[in-house]
């Protein structure tokens, strides 16, 4: 215990945090701060920041690579409802009227989600892809790269550098 943290799977977990189910895996390092909620299947890497007020929700799981973070507020969604007006979308609503669409959501290494930012079913960030504040990610992103907005576009490309970083890190004692 450290503060209002306290060891679990690997990482810190804050005390006023609400992890939901056996599978969620947490990596060595990984810090994940109050009022977080996380349901389902998430497979989290090593030295992951998962910061207050994010959720991660849905049945179809999700994964997070080692040295990413999500900032406060990020929503990040692995099913949705078809919004058509065919069907009613009502989670206690019976399956036979519902059509939920549900997709794994990957976030590879070294990627940061802004502040407020959502993603969808199916959103993927290759290795060092970076979101801006208040984005909508419903796809896939390029590697190393910076992108903003709704939906999220590409703005620029990024080094590599934290790649030596990471190197540095595992040769220490």
């Amino acid at each position: 215990r450290v503060g209002d943290y306290e060891a679990r799977i690997g990482g810190l977990v804050h005390r006023l945090a609400n992890l939901v189910g056996d599978g969620i895996r947490l990596g060595p390092g990984t810090r994940i701060d109050a009022f977080v909620t996380i349901t389902g299947r998430v497979n989290i890497g090593r030295m992951v920041h998962i910061s207050t007020g994010v959720s991660i929700l849905g049945g179809a799981g999700g994964e997070i690579g080692d040295f990413s973070g999500l900032s406060p507020g990020v929503r990040l969604f692995t099913a949705t409802e078809d919004v058509s007006g065919d069907w009613i979308m009502h989670p206690t609503a019976p399956t036979h009227v519902r059509r939920a669409r549900s997709a794994f959501v990957s976030i590879g290494r070294h990627c940061t989600v802004g502040a407020n930012s959502v993603l969808l079913p199916g959103a993927f960030l290759p290795d060092g892809a970076c979101v801006g504040a208040l984005s909508l990610v419903k796809g896939p992103l390029m590697e190393w790269s910076i992108n903003a907005g709704v939906p999220a576009r590409f703005i620029r490309r990024r080094t590599q550098r934290a790649l030596e970083l990471e190197g540095q890190l595992e040769r220490q004692p």
